[in-house]
Protein backbone atom coordinates (compact mmCIF):
# COMPACT_ATOMS: atom_id res chain seq x y z
CA UNK A 1 0.00 0.00 0.00
CA UNK A 2 0.99 3.88 -0.83
CA UNK A 3 -0.16 7.20 0.58
CA UNK A 4 -0.79 10.08 -1.54
CA UNK A 5 -2.08 13.31 -0.06
CA UNK A 6 -2.93 11.54 3.11
CA UNK A 7 -5.07 8.65 1.00
CA UNK A 8 -4.53 5.00 1.31
CA UNK A 9 -3.88 4.11 -2.14
CA UNK A 10 -4.07 0.16 -2.33
CA UNK A 11 -3.98 -0.02 -5.93
CA UNK A 12 -2.81 1.67 -9.37
CA UNK A 13 -4.51 1.40 -12.73
CA UNK A 14 -2.66 2.38 -15.53
CA UNK A 15 -3.82 3.62 -19.33
CA UNK A 16 -2.13 1.53 -22.30
CA UNK A 17 -1.10 3.51 -25.34
CA UNK A 18 0.96 7.00 -24.63
CA UNK A 19 1.14 5.40 -20.97
CA UNK A 20 2.89 2.14 -20.89
CA UNK A 21 3.66 1.71 -24.25
CA UNK A 22 5.21 3.66 -27.04
CA UNK A 23 2.50 3.54 -29.99
CA UNK A 24 1.54 6.91 -30.99
CA UNK A 25 4.03 7.66 -33.40
CA UNK A 26 3.33 4.69 -35.45
CA UNK A 27 -0.24 4.94 -35.06
CA UNK A 28 -0.09 9.03 -36.78
CA UNK A 29 2.36 6.92 -39.49
CA UNK A 30 -0.41 4.21 -40.24
CA UNK A 31 -3.57 6.42 -39.60
CA UNK A 32 -2.44 9.09 -42.40
CA UNK A 33 -1.58 6.21 -44.58
CA UNK A 34 -5.10 4.65 -44.69
CA UNK A 35 -6.03 8.50 -45.60
CA UNK A 36 -3.91 8.94 -48.24
CA UNK A 37 -4.59 5.29 -49.36
CA UNK A 38 -8.60 7.15 -50.57
CA UNK A 39 -7.15 10.23 -51.77
CA UNK A 40 -7.34 12.58 -48.74
CA UNK A 41 -4.48 14.96 -46.87
CA UNK A 42 -3.10 13.53 -43.86
CA UNK A 43 -4.38 15.33 -40.60
CA UNK A 44 -2.14 16.60 -38.23
CA UNK A 45 -1.12 14.74 -35.11
CA UNK A 46 -2.88 17.33 -33.24
CA UNK A 47 -5.69 16.85 -34.72
CA UNK A 48 -5.48 13.09 -34.20
CA UNK A 49 -5.01 12.90 -30.96
CA UNK A 50 -7.41 15.49 -30.10
CA UNK A 51 -9.67 12.83 -31.50
CA UNK A 52 -7.93 10.12 -29.51
CA UNK A 53 -7.81 11.81 -26.09
CA UNK A 54 -11.20 12.47 -26.67
CA UNK A 55 -11.96 8.67 -26.63
CA UNK A 56 -13.40 8.82 -30.20
CA UNK A 57 -12.73 5.54 -31.74
CA UNK A 58 -11.12 4.53 -35.08
CA UNK A 59 -14.37 4.32 -37.02
CA UNK A 60 -15.72 6.93 -35.39
CA UNK A 61 -12.62 9.93 -36.21
CA UNK A 62 -12.69 8.23 -40.06
CA UNK A 63 -16.41 9.07 -39.91
CA UNK A 64 -15.62 13.00 -38.93
CA UNK A 65 -12.75 13.21 -41.59
CA UNK A 66 -14.14 11.19 -44.56
CA UNK A 67 -16.77 13.25 -46.80
CA UNK A 68 -20.42 12.31 -46.29
CA UNK A 69 -20.52 11.27 -49.86
CA UNK A 70 -18.22 8.00 -49.13
CA UNK A 71 -20.39 4.65 -48.36
CA UNK A 72 -19.89 3.40 -45.05
CA UNK A 73 -17.78 0.81 -46.25
CA UNK A 74 -15.18 2.92 -47.55
CA UNK A 75 -14.81 3.91 -43.55
CA UNK A 76 -14.67 -0.08 -42.62
CA UNK A 77 -11.90 -0.50 -45.21
CA UNK A 78 -9.78 1.84 -44.25
CA UNK A 79 -10.22 1.26 -40.49
CA UNK A 80 -9.36 -2.36 -41.09
CA UNK A 81 -6.53 -1.41 -43.16
CA UNK A 82 -5.30 0.62 -40.55
CA UNK A 83 -5.48 -1.95 -37.79
CA UNK A 84 -3.78 -4.18 -40.17
CA UNK A 85 -0.74 -2.60 -40.74
CA UNK A 86 -0.93 -1.19 -36.86
CA UNK A 87 -1.22 -5.03 -35.43
CA UNK A 88 1.65 -6.38 -37.77
CA UNK A 89 3.83 -4.41 -35.39
CA UNK A 90 2.12 -3.85 -32.08
CA UNK A 91 3.44 -6.36 -30.46
CA UNK A 92 7.20 -5.34 -31.09
CA UNK A 93 6.39 -1.67 -29.65
CA UNK A 94 8.18 -0.68 -27.00
CA UNK A 95 7.64 0.43 -23.60
CA UNK A 96 7.95 4.13 -22.33
CA UNK A 97 10.74 5.15 -20.52
CA UNK A 98 10.29 4.38 -16.61
CA UNK A 99 7.60 1.72 -16.77
CA UNK A 100 9.65 -1.51 -15.81
CA UNK A 101 11.04 0.79 -12.67
CA UNK A 102 7.53 1.91 -11.48
CA UNK A 103 6.46 -1.42 -11.70
CA UNK A 104 8.83 -3.10 -10.27
CA UNK A 105 8.37 -0.06 -7.29
CA UNK A 106 4.43 -1.15 -6.98
CA UNK A 107 5.39 -4.72 -6.80
CA UNK A 108 8.13 -4.13 -3.72
CA UNK A 109 5.30 -1.91 -2.01
CA UNK A 110 2.66 -4.51 -2.02
CA UNK A 111 -0.03 -1.90 -4.33
CA UNK A 112 -2.23 -3.88 -6.91
CA UNK A 113 -1.53 -3.22 -10.37
CA UNK A 114 -4.14 -2.56 -13.21
CA UNK A 115 -4.03 -2.06 -16.72
CA UNK A 116 -7.18 -0.41 -18.53
CA UNK A 117 -7.20 0.28 -22.04
CA UNK A 118 -9.99 1.64 -24.53
CA UNK A 119 -8.53 -0.93 -26.75
CA UNK A 120 -10.69 -3.86 -27.98
CA UNK A 121 -8.29 -5.87 -28.33
CA UNK A 122 -9.20 -8.53 -25.06
CA UNK A 123 -7.57 -9.06 -22.13
CA UNK A 124 -5.76 -12.45 -23.25
CA UNK A 125 -3.86 -10.45 -26.23
CA UNK A 126 -2.50 -7.92 -23.66
CA UNK A 127 -1.22 -10.32 -21.55
CA UNK A 128 0.38 -11.76 -24.07
CA UNK A 129 2.12 -8.53 -25.09
CA UNK A 130 3.16 -8.21 -21.00
CA UNK A 131 4.80 -11.46 -21.35
CA UNK A 132 6.80 -10.20 -24.20
CA UNK A 133 7.75 -7.34 -22.42
CA UNK A 134 8.76 -9.40 -19.76
CA UNK A 135 6.69 -7.56 -17.28
CA UNK A 136 3.92 -9.46 -16.52
CA UNK A 137 4.63 -10.69 -13.24
CA UNK A 138 4.16 -7.15 -12.01
CA UNK A 139 0.38 -6.79 -13.42
CA UNK A 140 -2.36 -8.41 -11.97
CA UNK A 141 -5.42 -7.22 -13.90
CA UNK A 142 -6.15 -6.33 -17.38
CA UNK A 143 -9.22 -5.00 -18.18
CA UNK A 144 -10.13 -3.78 -22.20
CA UNK A 145 -12.60 -2.35 -23.71
CA UNK A 146 -14.22 -5.56 -25.07
CA UNK A 147 -14.81 -6.87 -21.50
CA UNK A 148 -17.37 -3.77 -20.73
CA UNK A 149 -20.19 -1.91 -21.50
CA UNK A 150 -18.63 1.50 -22.72
CA UNK A 151 -15.47 2.54 -23.21
CA UNK A 152 -13.29 5.74 -21.63
CA UNK A 153 -14.34 8.23 -20.88
CA UNK A 154 -17.06 6.06 -19.48
CA UNK A 155 -15.58 4.68 -16.28
CA UNK A 156 -17.00 1.04 -16.49
CA UNK A 157 -13.14 -0.21 -17.60
CA UNK A 158 -11.94 1.56 -14.36
CA UNK A 159 -14.67 0.48 -12.21
CA UNK A 160 -14.30 -3.25 -13.08
CA UNK A 161 -10.05 -3.27 -12.82
CA UNK A 162 -10.54 -2.18 -9.51
CA UNK A 163 -13.56 -4.67 -8.73
CA UNK A 164 -11.06 -7.41 -10.35
CA UNK A 165 -8.07 -5.99 -7.75
CA UNK A 166 -10.52 -6.44 -4.82
CA UNK A 167 -9.66 -2.73 -4.19
CA UNK A 168 -12.33 0.30 -3.60
CA UNK A 169 -12.24 2.71 -6.76
CA UNK A 170 -11.19 5.35 -3.93
CA UNK A 171 -8.35 3.52 -3.05
CA UNK A 172 -6.62 3.79 -6.66
CA UNK A 173 -4.78 5.89 -8.61
CA UNK A 174 -5.70 5.90 -12.36
CA UNK A 175 -2.88 7.24 -14.36
CA UNK A 176 -3.06 8.00 -17.99
CA UNK A 177 -2.17 10.27 -20.96
CA UNK A 178 -5.45 12.07 -21.74
CA UNK A 179 -8.49 13.50 -20.57
CA UNK A 180 -10.33 10.89 -21.23
CA UNK A 181 -8.41 8.88 -18.83
CA UNK A 182 -9.14 11.65 -16.27
CA UNK A 183 -12.72 11.55 -16.80
CA UNK A 184 -12.94 8.35 -16.74
CA UNK A 185 -11.16 8.39 -12.82
CA UNK A 186 -13.11 10.75 -11.90
CA UNK A 187 -16.53 9.41 -12.93
CA UNK A 188 -15.44 5.93 -10.82
CA UNK A 189 -14.41 7.62 -7.74
CA UNK A 190 -10.37 7.12 -8.67
CA UNK A 191 -7.24 9.66 -8.44
CA UNK A 192 -6.45 11.05 -11.81
CA UNK A 193 -2.96 11.10 -12.50
CA UNK A 194 -1.86 12.74 -15.93
CA UNK A 195 1.44 11.55 -17.43
CA UNK A 196 2.11 13.86 -20.54
CA UNK A 197 3.72 11.35 -22.13
CA UNK A 198 0.74 10.66 -25.27
CA UNK A 199 -2.08 13.10 -26.77
CA UNK A 200 -1.83 15.61 -24.54
CA UNK A 201 0.24 18.13 -23.60
CA UNK A 202 0.96 19.08 -19.85
CA UNK A 203 -0.89 22.29 -20.10
CA UNK A 204 -4.59 20.38 -21.85
CA UNK A 205 -4.10 17.81 -19.22
CA UNK A 206 -3.63 20.16 -16.21
CA UNK A 207 -7.27 22.25 -17.50
CA UNK A 208 -8.73 18.85 -16.17
CA UNK A 209 -7.51 19.48 -12.98
CA UNK A 210 -6.07 15.88 -11.95
CA UNK A 211 -4.75 14.95 -8.24
CA UNK A 212 -0.93 15.41 -10.46
CA UNK A 213 0.16 15.69 -13.84
CA UNK A 214 4.02 13.66 -14.22
CA UNK A 215 6.57 14.77 -16.94
CA UNK A 216 7.15 11.01 -17.36
CA UNK A 217 6.22 7.92 -15.59
CA UNK A 218 9.19 7.69 -13.61
CA UNK A 219 7.59 10.76 -11.52
CA UNK A 220 5.01 8.73 -10.13
CA UNK A 221 7.60 7.17 -7.82
CA UNK A 222 8.25 10.43 -5.75
CA UNK A 223 4.53 11.40 -5.79
CA UNK A 224 3.28 8.09 -3.34
CA UNK A 225 5.23 7.34 -0.35
CA UNK A 226 5.25 4.10 1.56
CA UNK A 227 3.54 3.88 5.23
CA UNK A 228 6.19 3.44 7.82
CA UNK A 229 4.68 -0.16 8.74
CA UNK A 230 5.38 -1.29 5.10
Amino acid sequence: MLIYNDNDIMGVIFDLDGTLIDSLSSYYIYFNNGLEGIGLQPVSKGLLFKFMGDGISLRGILRTLIPDDRDESVVETVADGILRRFMEIDMELPLLPGVRDVLAFLKASKTAVGVATARPSGADYEWERFRKAKIADFIDVVVTASEVEERKPAPDSIIECARKMNTPPHNCLVVGDSVSDILAAREAGALPVAVATGVEDSDKLKDEMPAAVLNGLGDLISLVSIPMEN
